[in-house]
């Protein structure tokens, strides 16, 4: 996978939404957008969820979704599954990454679902060695810092764009220091890719 070119390659950047921080949180909002670094932005997917518990007034306060916004929006398992579905065969990539799979983690148990793996790749760590200066690296702080505009921090599409176009940003300064595409080993450190879900919830675990 590192010896790949990044434009052979596609990637779903996404975030999460959440009734809480912990694992037994459940999914209130989920969006990707799959996209090709230098080729074209496919459709997204975004959806709000009806975590089939009340959301609480803390969580609310962060992403302003509400008990209202989802009482008649899909549960949890018809989401993740065209989630990944929708995912298939390309890389996700996510801010602070371990925090969604932990969620996405914590739903697939309590559903039951299984998935085939998939590569991730967390922004977090590209932009620690990208940009080592910065006091901050929380998504709001990045994307001030690279001029990257975002009406809505912590609504999940909002958010996927600010790291869809963080993504392009490092794959852009290395043509530009380079002169070339760069391979994906070039922009990531070989612990940076990690695989999805652990063996309990793959599907290749069955066979």
């Amino acid at each position: 996978m590192h010896d790949f070119k990044v434009d052979d390659l596609e990637f779903v950047a996404f975030d999460t939404e959440t009734t809480g921080l912990h694992k037994g949180s459940r999914l209130v909002e989920i969006s990707g957008i799959r996209f090709t670094p230098t080729k074209e932005v496919k459709p997204h997917f975004s959806t709000l969820v009806n975590p089939e518990i009340p959301i609480p007034a803390v969580a609310s306060r962060i992403h302003k979704i509400h008990d209202s916004m989802v009482q008649d929006q899909p549960l949890a398992e018809e989401v993740i599954s065209g989630f990944f579905q929708y995912a298939k065969n390309a890389i996700l990539v996510a801010h602070n990454l371990k925090f969604d799979l932990k969620i996405l983690q914590g739903e697939m148990e309590r559903l039951g679902i299984k998935i085939p793996p998939i590569f991730c790749v967390d922004t977090l760590a590209i932009t620690r060695k990208w940009i080592p200066q910065l006091s901050s690296y929380r998504l709001s702080s990045l994307a001030e810092h690279l001029g990257i505009p975002c009406q809505n921090f912590h609504r999940a599409l909002d958010d996927a764009m600010v790291v869809k176009e963080i993504v392009e940003r490092v794959i852009q300064d290395f043509v530009k220091k380079n002169n070339r595409l760069p391979l994906l080993g070039e922009i990531l450190d070989s612990h940076m890719l990690v695989s999805f879900p652990p063996p309990h919830l793959s599907l290749e675990s069955d066979s």
